[in-house]
């Protein structure tokens, strides 16, 4: 595995982490997971639940 590979899949850990940690989040991606939620409306509302609960400046700052 890439160093590139790695540090994606690290990303990937750190942003499932956090919005584990998301009020409202656990939900929409159970909901997900099951096919109840096209992955389009799942993200719109992983955004807001992540833009609710503070935690966006840390998402943007993983995503960089």
């Amino acid at each position: 595995m890439s160093s590139k590979d790695r540090q994606a899949l690290d990303v990937v850990a750190q942003v499932q982490e956090l919005l584990e940690g998301t009020p409202g989040a656990t939900a929409v991606l159970d909901e997900l997971r099951m096919g109840r939620v096209s992955p389009e409306e799942a993200m719109t509302r992983l955004a807001e639940a992540v833009l609710i609960s503070g935690h966006a400046e840390e998402m943007v700052e993983m995503s960089s």
